[in-house]
């Protein structure tokens, strides 16, 4: 019974795109001439904005005016932009949590985001090698939306550092100096580096995430001398 009200429920999404302002669309590549009813306030798919999408940023910021929720994907890759504003009314991005809601990968000339209405997202966060960008006045968006389910990085300003995962010792040599935020999970298992090499890590005064310490021959926490706080989200 329940398989069958399953396939039900997604033929009526499919057959009747527009449910008290809830819009389906099949569209993936986003272009210039891709359109959303003016209703529209909560959309679901795939949408991707790329160099061949030959769209401007306040082209899409017509298109997504009255949007406020997006359960999916929005992908931002390989452009030319700037700025990315079309995305300032969203509030929600929901979907499949094992899924990057947000991807903006690669867009060489982009120095700005606004995502001033941003409040939740199940998914996670990939902002990554865009290196004139300056995240700094979003970092709180991304906190409070996001928490540690992020990879950003390769940006002019990232918001903190992410832990590569599942973190190895050897990671640690290029563990960046003066990282104070981190975000992931610490675990500290097995035959430690050098001590040189752990106070690498000795600017940290917060982790959103988990410590653990497990099986080493680590004999202080010493180069952890400054981390004053752990969150870990749950």
């Amino acid at each position: 019974m329940s398989f069958h009200y399953i396939l039900l429920s997604f033929h009526v999404l499919l057959t009747f795109p527009r449910i008290h302002g809830q819009c389906a669309f099949n569209l993936h590549h986003l272009t210039a001439s891709s359109k959303f009813p003016a209703n529209c306030s909560q959309i679901f798919g795939r949408f991707t904005v790329d160099q061949t999408s030959g769209v401007t940023d306040a082209q899409l910021s017509e298109i997504f005016a009255n949007v406020k929720e997006i359960q999916g994907v929005v992908q931002i890759w390989n452009t030319q932009f700037t700025s990315v504003n079309f995305l300032k009314t969203i509030e929600r991005l929901t979907g499949d949590y094992l899924d990057k809601s947000l991807s903006i990968v690669n867009n060489s000339r982009l120095t700005s985001l606004d995502l001033p209405s941003l409040v939740k997202s199940n998914g996670k966060l990939e902002i990554v090698n865009n290196p004139v960008l300056n995240l700094r006045s979003q970092c709180s968006t991304f906190h409070s939306a996001f928490f540690n389910r992020r990879s950003v990085s390769g940006n002019e300003f990232d918001c903190g550092c992410d832990l590569i995962v599942p973190f190895k010792w050897s990671s640690v040599k290029n563990f960046p100096t003066g990282c104070v935020v981190l975000y992931g999970n610490l675990v500290l298992e097995g035959s430690a580096p050098p001590v040189e090499v752990l106070y690498r890590m000795s600017a940290v005064t917060k982790l959103y995430g988990n410590l653990e310490v497990k099986q080493t021959n680590l004999e202080t926490l010493g180069f952890l001398q400054n981390l004053e706080e752990i969150e870990s989200g749950t």
